[in-house]
């Protein structure tokens, strides 16, 4: 039987944010307005804040966003160091109250037979929660995350979030991270042409454009040698292809903005790795892919058991890998065939079943570029491979990165190459350029967006 589900992206989800502020003042004005009581149980007070301000986080995001939550108490630690806030599973018996004053709209969990992995229950503001929404006016000065929010994780080698005993060297990060992070919060990163605060990818996810997902953590092994990873903001889920249609769209706080491509410097890493001379003028075949995607082609390659799994993977991603053109599966096996054949010196690297660590070598570099600029208050972005900063401060910026470059790479002089983003709004043209106002792209989300930052 259809029903008004049957469109409902329910994997347009988020999992509950503990670390976030429940101090804000908006919110007891809506649990008032709803006649919410607590009776003096501040518990329950605590609990019901918190999850009326995730709900509007996730509204706020997106309206058709959902919260992925556990219904089951294995899926609260209240102890750990990544819940500030101390929340419980008490959160389930708030979540079911909500629900029984249909105060949300409630999906669920279920096993899903078809990818064999068992989904969370998914709950959303309903109506007349969103209408209480609707009347709060956002403030830049809000504190969104928690004053003791971690921005460092750690992992154990099966790359599973852990707890981990503080030492100096975790104090260190940890102060560089949130100095970081407060910088993030002054700063607007943007896409001034975007009308709506969604982008879609080639695999159809959704990504939310908007402050209160603007959050880097980095992931380190417990030894706390190098970042390992990092996530958290929505700049960090891109894929290849909007990663290369977006590049020279992203704007930092409304003015010229560029960006390093650290791709340019794959093939030495990769000549480091491999202990053999390999450049990207030496591969044959694929010449209609750009360098970004190249890149990680070998690194699947490398990464893959065999031809036959490389193959399957890249089928399943062909609108990721292969965004310039469409092509049958029979095709495409034919074209990595060629491949593997024309570039013996490359491919011979292929099926080991190895991570390179690319990743990691990118998130080291990042990491020691922000803790060298932490005292001069340089905005600085990670999007995937490359690093955005304003070009007033491109003589910093290639200086530094120039010496983490050679140090890492064990190289002697290398050129740093800066790409500049699109600009046109920022400038002005000519002598009637001084008394008409520059032609503007920008969407009126955006222009909403850089007023609230007072740009």
């Amino acid at each position: 039987m259809k029903n008004n589900d049957d469109q409902i992206d329910f994997n347009f989800s988020r999992s509950l944010d503990f670390q976030k502020n429940l101090d804000i003042s908006f919110c007891d004005e809506i649990l008032e307005n709803l006649n919410l009581k607590f009776n003096n149980n501040l518990l329950l007070a605590k609990h019901i804040k918190f999850m009326i301000l995730e709900l509007f986080y996730v509204w706020l995001e997106s309206p058709n966003q959902f919260l992925s939550v556990s219904m089951s108490k294995r899926g609260y630690h209240s102890s750990s160091r990544y819940n500030p806030n101390s929340l419980s599973s008490y959160a389930i018996r708030v979540i079911n109250s909500l629900k029984e004053q249909k105060l949300i709209d409630f999906f669920p969990g279920f096993f899903d037979l078809k990818n064999n992995v068992r989904r969370q229950t998914r709950i959303r503001a309903s109506d007349v929660l969103k209408k209480e929404f609707e009347k709060i006016n956002l403030n830049k000065n809000w504190l969104i995350n928690h004053r003791n929010r971690e921005y460092l994780f750690a992992m154990d080698l099966k790359n599973s979030q852990i707890e981990y005993r503080d030492t100096f060297k975790s104090h260190e990060i940890r102060e560089v991270l949130i100095n970081y992070n407060n910088q993030l919060a002054k700063t607007l990163f943007d896409i001034p042409e975007l009308d709506q605060n969604l982008i879609i990818r080639s695999d159809e996810k959704k990504i939310a454009v908007c402050e209160t997902t603007s959050t880097n953590n980095f992931y380190f092994y417990e030894n706390f040698e190098s970042p390992e990873n990092i996530s958290g903001a929505w700049w960090n889920k891109f894929d290849l292809k909007t990663s290369d249609s977006l590049k020279k769209k992203l704007i930092i706080n409304n003015s010229a903005t560029g960006f390093i491509d650290l791709v340019d410097f794959f093939f030495l890493f990769l000549s480091k790795v491999l202990g053999t001379n390999v450049a990207l003028s030496d591969i044959k075949d694929l010449d209609f892919l750009n360098p970004q995607q190249k890149c990680y082609l070998i690194l699947k390659g490398i990464r893959s058991k065999n031809f036959q799994s490389f193959f399957r993977s890249l089928s399943v991603e062909k609108k990721n890998y292969f965004f310039q053109k469409q092509f049958s599966s029979e095709s495409l096996k034919v074209i990595l065939e060629n491949f593997e054949k024309n570039n013996v010196k490359l491919t011979s690297n292929f099926f080991r079943q190895k991570d390179i660590k690319w990743i990691k070598f990118v998130s080291l570099v990042f990491f020691q570029l922000i803790k060298k600029t932490g005292d001069t208050s340089v905005p600085l972005f990670l999007v995937r491979d490359k690093i955005y900063f304003s070009l007033k401060f491109s003589d910093i910026i290639t200086n530094k990165i120039g010496k983490i470059l050679e140090s890492e790479l064990q190289k002697g002089k290398i050129d740093i190459k800066i790409y500049q983003c699109d600009s046109n709004h920022f400038q002005r043209k000519g002598f009637f350029g001084s008394i008409v106002s520059p032609r503007s792209n920008s969407s009126m989300r955006y222009l909403k967006r850089k007023n609230r930052y007072n740009i």
